[in-house]
């Protein structure tokens, strides 16, 4: 795939320079830094642990409660509704 990006001029130098050095084309160098980045990314998530659907919604509803006056968010009946048993009457809302 094609893209244009526009470089500051010292970092297209010393990138130009450094890929000759090497002696490989400015392009292969850009790929191998942006996957290595985007790796490195992926690393991080995985060491920082997924966050649980069930946490992130009690987060999204405390935080949803601190609107205001503003009446029970569905996110709220939602979690209301997943924490009462089947036989206590709770329907869908």
């Amino acid at each position: 795939m094609r893209t244009t990006i526009d470089l500051p001029v010292d970092i297209y130098r010393k990138a130009k320079a450094e890929a000759a050095l090497r002696g490989v084309k400015l392009r292969d160098m850009v790929v191998t830094s942006l996957s290595r980045e985007l790796n490195r990314a992926d690393s991080e998530l995985g060491r920082a642990g997924a966050v649980r659907i069930d946490e992130f919604m009690a987060s999204l509803d405390e935080l949803s409660g601190q609107v205001g006056e503003a009446p029970a968010s569905p996110l709220g009946r939602l979690m209301a509704n997943r924490n009462t048993s089947p036989d206590s009457g709770a329907g869908a809302f």
